[in-house]
C-alpha cells in the first residue's frame, strides 16, 4: 500500500477520483502495476504530514496557489517560488512529492462533462465531520472557478439560497458568486475579481460593507433562544474526549452563558458564519464573499468581523488572545460602524460570538478521532477569551476551585493537603503543587488572563516557582515545585510523586504513603517536626496503612521508625539518619548533589526575594490611627501572609531627648502620659537642634529599618511619620520651619503607602478632646495640602487622604491600596 503517513488520506482520494471501485490502489513510490492504468499526482503536505494539495503532474498552472490563503511575506515568497518551478517543469519533480493511483480503467476526476476542459487542483480540506473537498478549476489563464465537493452533508441548496438572497439585497461594494448546482457538489463561478487582493487584516473596506449589510438585514436578537441553543450544544460535547479539557471549557462556557442578560436589547443581522481571509477576496471596488455553508439570516451583531479577526490572528498569525484583544476592540469601536451600537457593549457581543463559535466547534472537535494543531491553537485562545470575559472569582475558594478545574487534564499533584474539600483550606494556607515548569507557565498565563497582569506576582527559584495572586477580594499563594529538593538533597523525583497520586473531590493529591513520607522528608530536612495541624490526618490513617507507611520509610532510608507519632517531635538522630539514607538514593549521587548545592547557592545569592515595604498613618489625635493600624496589621498577617513591624513616629535608633534627663523607661512613661502639643519651647535655636536630632534618627535609622525589616520581607507600619515635622511641628515641641523640613524630606525614605486619616471636627472631638475644633480644621487642611503636593512630586508612591467616619469603608479603601503593592 502507501507509506504510513498517506493511509489516512487514501480513502479521501478514492472518494473523489473516478471510477471508485475496490481495485483502486494508491502508492507513494512507483511500483510495477497490477492494474492497467497509472495516474501520477504531485502533492504538498500539512505540518502533520497529511496531504494538503493534490494535482496531476500534467498541470501547467499552479491552481492550488489560489487556495493558499496567506498574504505574509513568507507566503508571497513561497508563491513566487512555485510559479517559477511551474515555468521549468523538470523542477516540479524535485520540489513536490509524487503518488500514483492505480486503476483498472483510465482515471477521470469528476465525471461531469462541463469540467473535462479544466486542470484540477484539489484541496483535501480540514479534518472534521463537515470536511469538504475544494477543487480549483483552471486553464492556462488561471483560476476563476471552484468546485466544492461535500463529503458528508451537502449544503449546496443552502449556499444557493444565501447567494440569491445577498444578490437581491444589492449591497454596494459586496459581490457574491453565481452558484450552479451539479451532480457531485456545487460549482461556484466568478469567485475571483479581476484584480484580486488577499488581506489577512480587517480593513476599512470590510467594515464599510459590513455596515451596509447590517443596515439592510438588522433585526433584534432573541437571547432566550440563543441561550437554549447554546445549552443544547454544550450537552452534545463528548465528555470522554481526550483532545481537550472538557470540564474546564464547559465550565467557562456555562459561566459566561449565565452572565448574559436575557432582557438586554441585542441586535442581529446576516451572519456568514465562516467569514475569513480564505473565504473572501478584495478588489478595488468590492468585497467578494463565498462559502455560505454556515450562513444564517439572523446572527449576533459583529459575529463575522470577530470571526475574521480571530481566525486570521490565530491560524495565520499564531497569536494569543492578549495580542488579539486590542484589534478586536479597535474594529468594534470603528467610527464607520453603526451608531446604534453603544461602545460599552463590546464584551456583550464578543461573549455572544465566543459562546456561539466555541460551543459549535467543540461539539465537532470532541467527536473527532484526531485534531489538527490549528484546532488546539483555537481552543487555547477561546479558553483565554472565556477567562477574560467571565466574572472574576470573589473568594479564594472560587479561585482555587476554578484553578483545579483548569489543571484537571494536567500532570500535577497537590501535596501537604490534609483537607477533604477545597472549602476546608484555611484562608492563610498556601497551595503546594508538584508541577513542571511548562505547566507552571500555563498556570501563570491562566491567572494573568483571569485577574490581570498586575494581580500576579512571580518569584522563581531553581526548583520551584511561587505565584502570588492579589486582588481587592482575595489573596492566594501557590508554590509550584518542579523538583523536590532541599539544599543538596532530592527526597523524591517529580515523576515518582505524580505516579503515586490519587483523585479526591476532583483534585489529584498524593496517596497517604507518599503524603506522609513527603511531610517527613520536607520538615525534618528543614530541622523541624511535622506541624501539629497534620496530626489528625496522619493519626487518622488506618492501622494497616500506617504499617505500610512505616515499612516504606524504613526500607527507603534504612532507619528504624517504630510509629508515626515520632514524626511530630524533632529528633536530631533521626534527622541525620534521614540525610544518610537519602544520600544512598540514585537521585542523590555525588554529581547530582554537587549540582543541587550549586543551584541552592545561586538561589540564595541571586534569585529575587519577596521584599517588604513601608506604610505610614498620619492624622490628628482622634482620627482613628491606632484602631486602623491594628486592622491593617491583621490584614497583612492573615490575608497577605506578611510579617509586620509597627513603629511609633520614627525609627528610634536614638532615644527620645528626655531620656538623657530621666532615663529611657521613665522618659517613655512621661511621654505616653503627657498630652501632645503642650510643649512650651519658643526658641528657634532649640527647635533647630531638636529637629536636627530627630532628622539624624530618620536619616540613619531608615537604613537600619531596611536592613532589619523591609529587606527581610517585613511590612513596616509607622504610627505617624516625618510629615508631622512639616504640618504639625508643635506636636514635637518645635517651632515651624516648613521650607527647611520639606526640603530635607528628599533625604528621607519615601514609603510606598502613606495614609492621612481625617474626619469632621465634631467627630474627632467625640473620640478625643485633646484639640479644639479650630486646631483640628487647620491641621487637617495642612496635612491634605501636604499630601496633595507630595503625590504630585512622587507619583510612584501613594499619598492618600481618607475621611475616616465609617470603619468598614475606610478598611476597604486601605485594603485596595495595600493590594496594589502587596
Amino acid at each position: 500500500m502507501s507509506t504510513s503517513f498517506l493511509q489516512e488520506d487514501c480513502q479521501l482520494i478514492k472518494e473523489i477520483v473516478s471510477p471508485l471501485d475496490d481495485t483502486l490502489e494508491i502508492t507513494s513510490p512507483k511500483i510495477p502495476p497490477k492494474q492497467t492504468h497509472i495516474t501520477p499526482f504531485y502533492y504538498t503536505q500539512n505540518r502533520d504530514k497529511s496531504i494538503r494539495f493534490l494535482f496531476k503532474t500534467t498541470n501547467i498552472y499552479p491552481g492550488f496557489l489560489d487556495m493558499y490563503n496567506n498574504s505574509s511575506i513568507r507566503a508571497k515568497l513561497y508563491k513566487c517560488m512555485v510559479r517559477l518551478v511551474f515555468l521549468i517543469p523538470i523542477l516540479k519533480r524535485l520540489v513536490f512529492k509524487t503518488l500514483y493511483v492505480h486503476s483498472s480503467e483510465p482515471l477521470s476526476l469528476f465525471e461531469d462533462k462541463t469540467l473535462k476542459a479544466y486542470q484540477k487542483s484539489i484541496f483535501l480540506g480540514t479534518k472534521g465531520k463537515e470536511r469538504n473537498i475544494l477543487v480549483a478549476l483552471s486553464t492556462h489563464n488561471g483560476v476563476k472557478t471552484f468546485l466544492k465537493h461535500p463529503l458528508r452533508n451537502p449544503n449546496s441548496n443552502k449556499a444557493w439560497r444565501v447567494s440569491n438572497y445577498l444578490t437581491c439585497l444589492q449591497i454596494k461594494g459586496l459581490s457574491v458568486p453565481d452558484i450552479e448546482k451539479i451532480a457531485q457538489g456545487h460549482l461556484q463561478e466568478n469567485i475571483r475579481p479581476d484584480s484580486p487582493e488577499k488581506n489577512d487584516q480587517i480593513s476599512t473596506q470590510h467594515l464599510r460593507v459590513y455596515k451596509a449589510l447590517f443596515s439592510k438585514t438588522r433585526s433584534l436578537f432573541d437571547l432566550q433562544i440563543f441561550s437554549e441553543k447554546t445549552t443544547r450544544k454544550l450537552q452534545k460535547i463528548d465528555k470522554s474526549t481526550p483532545h481537550f479539557n472538557v470540564p474546564f471549557l464547559t465550565h467557562l462556557l456555562s459561566e459566561n452563558l449565565a452572565e448574559i442578560d436575557l432582557s438586554k436589547k441585542t441586535y442581529a443581522c446576516f451572519k456568514h458564519g465562516d467569514f475569513t481571509p480564505w473565504n473572501s477576496y478584495l478588489s478595488k471596488s468590492s468585497l467578494c464573499m463565498f462559502d455560505f455553508e454556515h450562513a444564517e439570516f439572523k446572527g449576533s451583531y459583529f459575529y463575522d468581523v470577530f470571526h475574521f479577526i480571530m481566525q486570521s490572528e490565530v491560524l495565520l498569525g499564531q497569536r494569543n488572545f492578549k495580542d488579539i484583544l486590542p484589534k478586536l476592540k479597535e474594529a468594534f469601536h470603528n467610527k464607520r460602524l453603526p451608531k446604534k451600537i453603544k461602545p460599552g457593549t463590546f464584551s456583550h457581543y464578543f461573549r455572544l460570538y465566543i459562546l456561539d463559535c466555541a460551543s459549535q466547534f467543540l461539539v465537532h472537535y470532541s467527536q473527532s478521532e484526531k485534531l489538527h494543531k490549528q484546532a488546539f491553537d483555537l481552543i487555547n485562545v477561546w479558553q483565554q477569551a472565556l477567562l477574560w470575559l467571565m466574572p472574576k472569582p470573589k473568594t479564594r475558594t472560587q479561585a482555587i476551585t476554578l484553578f483545579f478545574s483548569f489543571l484537571s487534564d494536567k500532570q500535577y499533584a497537590l501535596i501537604k493537603h490534609p483537607y477533604n474539600t477545597v472549602q476546608e483550606i484555611p484562608q492563610t494556607s498556601d497551595l503546594d503543587l508538584i508541577l513542571d515548569a511548562t505547566q507552571t507557565k500555563t498556570s501563570i498565563g491562566f491567572f494573568k488572563t483571569l485577574f490581570g497582569k498586575q494581580a500576579v506576582k512571580i518569584r522563581g527559584k531553581s526548583f520551584m516557582t511561587t505565584l502570588h495572586i492579589e486582588t481587592s477580594d482575595l489573596s492566594l499563594a501557590i508554590d509550584c515545585i518542579h523538583n523536590p529538593v532541599r539544599k543538596s538533597l532530592a527526597f523524591f523525583t517529580s515523576q515518582q510523586l505524580i505516579k503515586n497520586r490519587k483523585k479526591t473531590q476532583a483534585i489529584y493529591r498524593l496517596n497517604s504513603t507518599y503524603e506522609v513520607a513527603y511531610m517527613f522528608f520536607f520538615y525534618f530536612l528543614n530541622k523541624s517536626a511535622i506541624p501539629l495541624k497534620y496530626r489528625s490526618y496522619v493519626l487518622g490513617i488506618s492501622p494497616e496503612k500506617k504499617d505500610e507507611i512505616l515499612r516504606f520509610i524504613n526500607l527507603r532510608l534504612h532507619v528504624n521508625l517504630h510509629n508515626l507519632e515520632q514524626l511530630f517531635v524533632f529528633d536530631i538522630k533521626l534527622y541525620f539518619q534521614l540525610k544518610i539514607g537519602l544520600k544512598k538514593q540514585a537521585e542523590n549521587h555525588l554529581i547530582k548533589r554537587a549540582k543541587y548545592a550549586l543551584l541552592y547557592l545561586i538561589d540564595v545569592l541571586f534569585m529575587s526575594k519577596d521584599k517588604g515595604y513601608v506604610v505610614t498613618f498620619s492624622g490628628v489625635d482622634g482620627a482613628g490611627k491606632s484602631t486602623l493600624i491594628e486592622h491593617t496589621r491583621h490584614l497583612l498577617e492573615t490575608r497577605h501572609r506578611k510579617r509586620v513591624k509597627v513603629l511609633r513616629h520614627r525609627p528610634s535608633i536614638l532615644p527620645i531627648l528626655s531620656a538623657f534627663k530621666y532615663g529611657k523607661s521613665k522618659a517613655e512613661q512621661r511621654a505616653s502620659q503627657r498630652l501632645p502639643r503642650l510643649g512650651k519651647n519658643q526658641s528657634k535655636l532649640s527647635s533647630l537642634l531638636r529637629f536636627s536630632y530627630y532628622f539624624l534618627d530618620y536619616f540613619f535609622g531608615q537604613w537600619l529599618i531596611k536592613f532589619l525589616y523591609t529587606w527581610q520581607g517585613y511590612v513596616v507600619v509607622y504610627d505617624r511619620y516625618y510629615y508631622d515635622f512639616i504640618s504639625d511641628p508643635k506636636r514635637s515641641n518645635l517651632l515651624s520651619f516648613p521650607k527647611l523640613t520639606y526640603y530635607l524630606f528628599k533625604w528621607v525614605d519615601k514609603p510606598k503607602v502613606n495614609l492621612f486619616l481625617y474626619a469632621p471636627a465634631h467627630v474627632i472631638l467625640q473620640r478625643k478632646k485633646e484639640l479644639d475644633a479650630q486646631s483640628i480644621g487647620l491641621l487637617t487642611h495642612r496635612y491634605k495640602q501636604l499630601f496633595t503636593r507630595l503625590q504630585k512630586q512622587y507619583d510612584s508612591k501613594s499619598f492618600v487622604s481618607i475621611e475616616n467616619i465609617d470603619l468598614q469603608h475606610t478598611l476597604h479603601q486601605i485594603g485596595r491600596l495595600i493590594s496594589k503593592v502587596a
